[in-house]
C-alpha cells in the first residue's frame, strides 16, 4: 500500500521534516541578523568618531 497525503505516518514524518527545516532556517536567519547588527554598530560608531572629527570635538547627539 502506498503512502498517501492522508497517511498519518506520512503526515507525522512530513511534519517533522518540515520542523527540522524550519528550525535549522531559523537559526540560519539569527545568525545573519547577529551579524548585521554587529556591522551597524560598528558604522554607527564610525559616523559617531568622523561627526566629532568634524566638529573639532564636539559630538553631534543623535539617538542610536
Amino acid at each position: 500500500m502506498d503512502k498517501g497525503p492522508n497517511d498519518l505516518e506520512y503526515r507525522i514524518e512530513y511534519l517533522t521534516n518540515q520542523n527540522k527545516f524550519l528550525d535549522s532556517s531559523l537559526r540560519k536567519l539569527s545568525a545573519k541578523f547577529k551579524d548585521l547588527e554587529h556591522e551597524y554598530d560598528k558604522l554607527w560608531e564610525e559616523n559617531q568618531n568622523l561627526r566629532i572629527i568634524r566638529n573639532k570635538g564636539n559630538v553631534l547627539w543623535f539617538l542610536k
